[in-house]
């Protein structure tokens, strides 16, 4: 069982079904310009990139895949779509658009890394995961300066973890 946790600003973020992007919704890539004048747009025009997307090859296949930012203006919501090189498209932790000026994304490389469970975060159920060991690239959704959570490819589906609060 994969913890669920209620941290931070992340705390609305819902993990949707990762099969192939069949939400039916309008989602459009979220451009810096579209930032402007929010909160953290000077982070993001910053040296440290404006986390509006991340790359790696997340499903293995020798190949550069991307996670990027997108929102659905009608629907009120941002979400991140991942598209790997084959073409196929995820739409995952879907939020509130009103908090998308507060996250950004970056790339993971592939190694080991605690969970917040594994940090002694949280409130964490017994069989909770202390450690992911990503074979490929993953990538982070974060909140700037709080919470964050990591996601990547395995056994054909997109897995999370909360690896800060």
């Amino acid at each position: 069982m994969r913890a669920m946790f209620l941290l931070g600003a992340l705390a609305p973020i819902m993990v949707a079904a990762c099969g192939p992007d069949n939400s039916g919704g309008d989602w459009r890539p979220v451009t810096l310009e579209s930032l402007q004048g929010s909160v953290n747009y000077e982070y993001r025009t910053g040296d440290r990139g404006d986390g509006l997307s991340a790359d790696g090859d997340f499903d293995g296949d020798g190949k550069s895949d991307r996670a990027v930012l997108v929102s659905d203006e009608a629907a009120g919501k941002y979400a991140v779509r991942v598209e790997l090189s084959s073409g196929e498209e995820h739409i995952v932790a879907e939020a509130d658009l009103a908090d998308l000026p507060l996250v950004g994304l970056s790339t993971v490389p592939a190694g080991a890394y605690q969970t917040a469970c594994g940090r002694g975060l949280g409130d964490c159920p017994e069989d909770a995961a202390q450690v992911i060991d990503l074979q490929n690239d993953g990538f982070t959704l974060a909140a700037f300066e709080a919470s964050s959570r990591t996601f990547w490819w395995e056994g054909g589906a997109i897995l999370s973890e909360w690896t800060s609060d």
